[in-house]
């Protein structure tokens, strides 16, 4: 047997593990072939690519790297299932290394963090295998040795140790008597025959209810009108040119020259303005007088527009960016609600800034729906609603689409989000069979529901089944703390760019 297959027998259970969060620890420091990309010699760049970093040890591509040698172990496998090895699949598997050395620097950090610290003896152990012939350690291939390259096991053994630990305690999900209980896992993974109980009846308890839906884009032209009548203001329309500029001093001292008939308006814009909230042409972009207050830093200010003569011209105010001089260049023009486009944009305001006027309408309306329906029948008020229903069967409570049970049925389109709906699922798996609920807002949506059916079935999650799926939760939710992490220095594309890809 070769070193190399003593040290794979040796780490066969560790292996497994590392292989489930797409981690290979590779211990073995003997002659690599170093991958080249295609690319990179093109792209006409020296030195080690540095793709970025953790906690601000950089994760470099060079040979004899944890990193390259995952890239090989990827390539490797692609080999072994002839796939076709282009530049796109070394770009992924590049990537895939970098975020795997990235994990496991992140790893040997927590590790590190906690005071944790290996043995002497725990190493020497691990390097025994790597200066062994037949099985048996010699001490005369260990002498023959360079210094350096037994230093840089140890450091990668150490390294590896570490990371293998973070593993064990937290994602190990291997069971060392399949005759055992849940709470006696071996390893840091614990899940209770409790907590596989209640995710089973989660699992197997389900709705299937009818549902018609109120939508809010609909508001009636009428209703708008309404509103616009209420708050005529609102929606006057003003014609003004300006000139806007970041700083209030370089305003005042073009209003000074404008004053001093050295710059017309004119020329001020074309030469100074920046355009933050009009055309190339200095024309102001939005007309209606609650879009220009919520341009100005106070609304307040807006007194000082409202009343300009045509060709006047205001005093500098200072806007949400920069400062802005006014000119007005035609008279104000009154709300018209007889105007289509007028109501039209009075919609889009209220869908916007009065939803809960929009949804107070619908709401309403629902509560018809509802009295119909106890009266009659649910049938009968679509009918009378012009409603079309919707039928779901089988609908399980499950808050985020956790992989942990069935995922919520998101066929029905109104409700295909509905899982992250709180008020939604609470009400839909409080109500009785037969039971219609009260108005529920979803989305855009005013729904109303009738629970068709109730039903716990028997089938269950195997257990192993289930501590495999909770262990692939844990480490997504850690990958996505790593991610998101500010340790993390992410320069793959940047660095990817510059050393692989063709300047020609």
């Amino acid at each position: 047997m070769s070193t190399k297959d003593e040290v794979k027998k040796e780490n066969k259970s560790v292996k497994k593990v590392l292989l489930s969060i797409g981690s290979i620890a590779i211990l073995v420091l003997a002659a690599v072939s170093f991958i080249f990309i295609p690319g990179m010699a093109q792209a006409g760049n020296s030195g080690v690519p540095v793709f970025g970093s953790w906690d601000g040890e950089q994760v470099k591509y060079e040979s004899g790297s944890y990193f390259a040698n995952r890239l090989e172990d990827y390539i490797e496998q692609e080999k072994l299932g002839n796939q076709d090895i282009n530049e796109n699949v070394y770009q992924y598997y590049l990537y895939r290394s970098f975020m795997d050395s990235i994990n496991r620097l992140a790893f040997i950090d927590y590790v590190n963090s906690t005071g944790y610290t290996l043995s002497d003896i725990k190493v020497d152990r691990a390097m025994i295998p790597y200066f062994s012939e037949n099985g048996k350690y010699s001490d005369k291939l260990y002498r023959n040795t360079p210094d350096n390259e037994k230093n840089n096991l140890r450091k990668q053994i150490s390294d590896d140790l570490l990371y293998t630990r973070y593993i064990l305690d937290y994602f190990s999900d291997e069971i060392m008597n399949q005759n055992q209980s849940l709470a006696d896992i071996a390893f840091g993974l614990k899940t209770s025959e409790a907590e596989l109980a209640f995710i089973n009846k989660m699992n197997n308890t389900s709705k299937t209810f009818e549902i018609v839906f109120f939508d809010t884009n609909a508001y009636p032209s009428v209703k708008a009108v309404e509103f616009a009548n209420e708050n005529l203001d609102l929606f006057n329309k003003y014609y003004f040119n300006a000139i806007s500029v970041e700083s209030e001093s370089v305003a005042k001292k073009i209003l000074s020259q404008i004053n001093n008939q050295e710059i017309t308006f004119e020329d001020a814009l074309k030469e100074y303005s920046k355009n933050y909230y009009t055309t190339t042409e200095g024309e102001l972009k939005n007309k209606y007088e609650y879009q220009i207050k919520s341009t100005l830093a106070s609304s307040d200010d807006f007194s000082k527009l409202k009343n300009l003569e045509i060709d006047s011209i205001s005093e500098v105010i200072k806007t949400g960016t920069g400062y802005t001089i006014y000119q007005c260049v035609a008279a104000t023009e009154p709300t018209n609600t007889k105007d289509s486009t007028t109501i039209n944009d009075v919609l889009d305001y209220m869908k916007s800034n009065e939803m809960g006027r929009i949804e107070d309408y619908y709401k309403a309306e629902a509560e018809k729906f509802i009295a119909e329906s106890n009266a009659t029948s649910f049938d009968n008020a679509c009918k009378k609603f012009d409603l079309t229903k919707e039928s779901v069967s089988d609908y399980v409570l499950n808050y985020m689409n956790s992989s942990l049970i069935r995922n919520a049925d998101t066929s029905v389109s109104q409700i295909a989000s509905a899982y992250q709906n709180e008020n939604f699922l609470k009400t839909l798996f409080s109500l009785a069979t037969n039971e219609i609920s009260k108005p529920i807002v979803l989305n855009k949506y005013i729904a109303v529901v009738k629970v068709v059916n109730s039903k716990s079935n028997a089938e269950q999650i195997e257990k192993l089944a289930y501590i495999e799926n909770a262990s692939m939760v844990d480490q997504s939710t850690i990958m996505e703390n790593i991610y998101d992490s500010k340790k993390l220095k992410n320069d793959f594309e940047k660095t990817y760019s510059k050393y692989f890809v063709s300047n020609n």
